[in-house]
């Protein structure tokens, strides 16, 4: 009944008019090239400033350029502290609030032989040219202010141990769980520090390990907590919490094992340390541990929660963390005892992290149904947010459909949910094309926020559908680890559900259904159209076809051994498994026009994953095409080649529907 309920509530919701915009037309592929995104949004301690990285894609020279914006909280008043670059990143405020940090690459000196790298610099607030800090030769890879503001702590990587060799062109390296696309063997990351006006470099760190993300000092300053992993290997799970005595370097640990380890914080008062790890249940599900500076008497404060912490920041009395719940992106205050509070956030989605000033008051990126990203600010009380920017205007002016969750009950007795997209001008008694739309991570949610995709699709007319299937990050610990070890099988049967549970609201036109995704997303529907045939149209983007192939060529090592068991080399049983959770297994069997897409350097998926479902398909006789983009990543990372990922995704539901 409540599930009837849901629905009903959803069909009279995406059927009501949308709201009257003095742009009548529906957004389209031009109209997003003006699309801006927000990026670490940095509040001044006082809590009268936000400093944010604002990017805007330059279309004529294929690149995305960054700008430093200062940003009044009380006026929304706007000031460029840096102008458009590449790679302005990281804002960071000084304790006192006088001075703003951030990584940028100088101009390159005419005089140099090697191109320059990103470093700290310094900007003042009482004016003047901002003042490069350091001068690491591999550049500035985190950073973070000493409490008295004297000085930095940051991360750089190590030269390659085998540099003069490489530069005599006898550049071989040996693999060990390198990602199929490693052009070198892997150079550690460690700790140095530097005075505030960039005299006194002291390199604090070496060995073969390495140290990852932003370091922490303690309130004296005299130590620096950080995350250490091995240098050799891929492993993403073999993170632990250490301290980093100053000025000698001598580390002590304060984690052991897998901790995965994440984003260490000292309490205001300087006596907590907290960082993300593991579940103890659940590895897919991050926590949020405190204990004291030593590392004892730890605490699991988001136990009452049971999410997956996203980001974490101090407040007076408490933490604000975020967090996906059901099809929400939130953010959770934790009181001192971890009983968790939802902050009013009305209709808008936490995009990323936030910052906190003195007060309490917080900055965040935020994300409407309606609107896509800008900059918001909650004060200690208030009611809701307060949008500061409108620096996508443009866009949101365009009409948005509407989008509304529904539930539906799995197999295995999980209430699974997704985010229902109705297009534009809907009305009752018509039965719409319907694309399927499925999110990758694993651990990762689709929520109600604002999707240009979505938005070009449902512009054409079409139903879109985005399932949270089991493993994604926004229904607890066991939802999140309940793929292990069917991470193919299991999810999909989910997916399959939500389907018939969209097809059961009689607006769908069961002859024009369409199924689609990236990375894990791809995986799903190259399995999806090998087990089901009611697909008109596939687009498989970055997809894991073979686990196998994956487990032995990726950059995530850890990823295959944790949610499906010991390498597929290991027994019999185990390959078994491997191929049984493998849409590659299943290639005879598609008969759905399918468009694969992919980078040609992809180190997360490896891209011959790619090809090779491309062969097997085409073998059968069934229309499949596969497009290279000639760039490396997971994803592409450049405005043109993301345009054209965007246009063909949607252009080949348009041909087939």
């Amino acid at each position: 009944m409540v599930r009837q309920l849901a629905a009903s509530i959803a069909l009279a919701v995406l059927f009501a008019p949308a709201a009257v915009h003095a742009a009548a037309a529906p957004v389209t592929e031009r109209d997003l090239r003006s699309l801006v995104t927000l990026l670490d949004p940095q509040i001044s301690p006082d809590g009268k400033r936000v400093a944010v990285v604002v990017r805007r894609a330059d279309f004529e020279k294929n690149v995305y350029k960054n700008e430093l914006v200062l940003v009044d909280v009380k006026s929304g008043a706007t000031r460029v502290l840096v102008k458009q670059r590449d790679d302005v990143a990281s804002p960071r405020w000084s304790p006192g609030g006088d001075r703003l940090a951030y990584v940028a690459t100088p101009e390159k000196d005419a005089a140099a032989k090697d191109e320059p790298q990103a470093q700290i610099a310094v900007l003042s607030m009482n004016g003047g040219e901002p003042v490069v800090i350091t001068s690491a030769k591999q550049g500035v890879d985190a950073f973070a202010w000493r409490p008295d503001g004297r000085a930095f702590a940051y991360l750089t990587h190590d030269p390659s141990r085998d540099e003069k060799r490489m530069k005599a062109k006898d550049d071989w390296f040996e693999i060990t769980d390198q990602a199929w696309t490693a052009r070198s063997a892997p150079a550690p990351a460690h700790l140095w520090t530097v005075g505030a006006d960039g005299k006194g470099t002291h390199r604090v760190t070496s060995g073969a390990w390495s140290l990852n993300g932003a370091p922490a000092f303690s309130r004296d300053g005299g130590t620096v907590f950080a995350v250490r992993t091995p240098a050799s290997t891929n492993a993403y799970r073999s993170r632990s919490l250490v301290a980093v005595a100053l000025p000698s370097g001598r580390v002590r640990a304060l984690t052991s094992g897998r901790s995965s380890a994440d984003a260490p914080a000292v309490s205001p008062d300087g006596t907590r340390l907290i960082a993300g790890g593991e579940h103890p249940a659940a590895f897919s599900q991050t926590e949020l541990y405190q204990s004291d500076l030593a590392g004892r008497h730890v605490r699991d404060l988001s136990e009452r929660l049971d999410r997956s912490i996203q980001f974490q920041t101090f407040v007076p009395g408490g933490i604000v963390v975020g967090a996906n719940d059901a099809t929400r992106d939130r953010l959770f205050e934790l009181a001192a005892d971890g009983t968790p509070r939802a902050l009013p956030l009305g209709d808008v989605n936490a995009s990323g992290g936030a910052s906190a000033a003195h007060d309490g008051t917080l900055a965040f990126v935020g994300v409407t149904p309606a609107r896509p990203a800008e900059l918001y600010v909650l004060a200690p009380g208030a009611a809701r947010p307060r949008r500061l920017t409108a620096l996508n205007a443009a866009i949101a002016a365009h009409p948005a459909a509407r989008s509304r969750t529904i539930v539906w009950r799995s197999a295995d007795g999980f209430d699974v949910d997704g985010v229902l997209t109705g297009p534009l001008g809907m009305t009752a008694g018509t039965r719409y094309p319907l694309v399927v739309l499925i999110h990758g991570g694993p651990t990762a949610t689709s929520t109600d926020a604002y999707s240009a995709l979505v938005q070009l699709m449902a512009a054409r007319g079409w139903l879109v559908f985005q399932p949270n299937y089991r493993g994604s990050d926004n229904l607890g610990h066991r939802f999140a680890q309940a793929t292990v070890p069917y991470i193919t099988s299991s999810p999909a049967r989910d997916v399959l559900d939500g389907v018939d549970a969209v097809e059961k609201l009689g607006i769908v036109d069961k002859t024009r259904i369409g199924v689609s995704g990236w990375s894990e997303g791809g995986l799903l529907t190259s399995w999806l159209i090998g087990h089901d045939h009611r697909w008109r149209a596939a687009m498989s983007g970055a997809a894991v076809n073979d686990w196998t192939g994956y487990a032995d060529m990726t950059d995530a090592k850890d990823f295959t051994p944790s949610f499906i068991g010991a390498s597929p080399w290991s027994t019999p049983k185990m390959r078994a498994l491997y191929d049984a959770e493998s849409p590659l297994t299943y290639a005879a069997a598609v008969t759905t026009p399918t468009l694969i897409m992919t980078d040609a350097g992809d180190f997360r998926v490896p891209t011959p994953l790619s090809y090779e479902f491309y062969h097997a398909i085409r073998a059968t006789g069934t229309p499949v095409e596969l497009v290279v983009f000639p760039v490396n990543g997971h994803n592409p990372s450049d405005p043109l080649h993301r345009e054209d990922r965007t246009h063909r995704w949607v252009d080949w539901f348009a041909t087939h529907f």
